[in-house]
């Protein structure tokens, strides 16, 4: 499980945009996201660094939690 805080993801429109980020890497990912805490879990088969850079082309620079 991957777990990241994304400070700049706020709202509904920018769940949206980080799931169909990891969604490009990984259609069957899982991902539990919440705009309130600015965190996601995600579970898939792409490695951790692959889901980071996607975030960032997509406009959401993430760190890793615990």
């Amino acid at each position: 499980m991957i777990r990241l805080s994304l400070p700049t993801m706020s709202c509904p429109g920018c769940v949206s945009i980080v799931k169909a980020a990891i969604r490009s890497l990984d259609p069957e990912a899982r991902i539990e996201a919440s705009a309130e805490d600015r965190r996601i879990a995600v579970e898939t088969g792409a490695d951790e660094a692959r889901v980071r850079t996607a975030l960032v082309e997509a406009g959401y620079a993430s760190t890793p939690i615990g």
